[in-house]
Order: structure tokens, then sequence, then C-alpha cells
């Protein structure tokens, strides 16, 4: 499946609709790798200590491309990623669903975080 068009490349994913990108915002994700992250149930410890790393994140998104994160509240991976980092245990129905579209949408992935690990903490 060819990813050119007439005016812009566009993105492919498993259940979403492609999207065209604008050729400014094109050409900031070449070179990057895309990542994702996800909160399931868990305390959120892992991703306040990922945002309290303040300054430094600034030369990490030169770097990579964070497609999703746990601050959007999206559910679903707009395009296939390289690593899909996971944190918080898988609780009921809605957790199961989100981590398999994780694993089919990521080629790597990642659980950070004794919630994710080992299915500690449960509020």
């Amino acid at each position: 499946m060819s990813m050119e068009s007439t005016d812009c490349k566009r993105i492919f994913s498993h259940e979403l609709p492609c999207t065209p990108l604008d050729r400014e915002t094109e050409q900031l994700r070449e070179g990057k790798i895309k990542v994702a992250m996800i909160g399931l149930c868990g305390c959120w410890g892992c991703t306040l200590s990922f945002l309290d790393m303040d300054e430094r994140i600034l030369g990490l998104l030169d770097k990579v491309n964070i497609t999703r994160s746990s601050i959007t509240d999206l559910k679903r991976i707009p395009e296939r990623c390289v690593i899909g980092f996971i944190e918080g245990g898988v609780a009921n129905d809605e957790n199961i669903e989100t981590l398999e579209h994780f694993r089919e949408n990521c080629d790597i992935l990642i659980s950070v975080g004794a919630c994710a690990v080992w299915g500690e903490y449960q509020p």
C-alpha cells in the first residue's frame, strides 16, 4: 500500500481512516521514532514521573514523535508506532480492549511500573 498522495503523505491504521498530514507536520515527524503511551488501571505515578523530567523532555521530543499519551485521553493509536509504553494494570474489559489494540499497532510493547508489570496497586 503506497503512502504517497498527490498533495501529502497519509497515515494508515488498522481501524482508523487515513488522515492527511500538512507538509509542516510531515517534515517535523521525519526521522523520529513513533511512540505511544497509555495508562490503564493504576496510580498514574509513572506518567507523573515522565512529566517531571521538566526541560529534559524537550531533548527527547527532538528524537521521538509521541502520537498518543495518557494526557490526551485518546483510546486508540492514530498511527502505527514503533514503541508502546503501558502503565497500569488490566482491571476491566476496556483495559483489555485498549491493551489488545496497542499490541496490534505497536512493534514493541514495554510495561512500565509495578502496576503494569506485577498488577500491583488497584484503586
